[in-house]
Formats: C-alpha cells, sequence, structure tokens
C-alpha cells in the first residue's frame, strides 16, 4: 500500500498550490492567469452554440448593410 499524497495547503505556492484568483498573501491578483482564464473561457463558448448565434447574426448584418448600400447607391 502506498502512502496517499498530501493535499496541498491553502497557503502554498507553486505547480501543485490551489490557484486563487483573488490575490496572494499581499493582496495582489495575478492579472495574467485572470486574463489566460478569461479568454480560455470565451474561447470555449465562441466554439459552441454562442459563437454559432454571433457568426450567424453578424453575416445578418453584413447581408443587410450591403443591401442598404446597394439601395442607396453608395459603392465607390
Amino acid at each position: 500500500m502506498e502512502p496517499a499524497e498530501t493535499p496541498a495547503r491553502s497557503d502554498a505556492t507553486g505547480p501543485g498550490a490551489p490557484f486563487n484568483l483573488f490575490g496572494d498573501e499581499d493582496g495582489a491578483i495575478d492579472e495574467a492567469a485572470l486574463r489566460a482564464m478569461v479568454a480560455d473561457v470565451v474561447r470555449d463558448e465562441l466554439k459552441g452554440a454562442l459563437g454559432e448565434r454571433v457568426s450567424r447574426n453578424i453575416r445578418a448584418l453584413v447581408r443587410r448593410e450591403i443591401a442598404r448600400a446597394l439601395t442607396r447607391g453608395d459603392l465607390e
């Protein structure tokens, strides 16, 4: 029987330490980690149904703007 791993302490730092978004012991927020986390969430959301809806709405907007330009004769 192998010894059980001890869980990471809440005040631990390093690769095995839990991520603390709200700051470390001096209260500083890791801005780079926050940016990476937000980018990952947005990227994941845009890959799914939300991304399909956004793409569909953008295509419809472009079609309306092209039709409006053709109607007004604003082609240059």
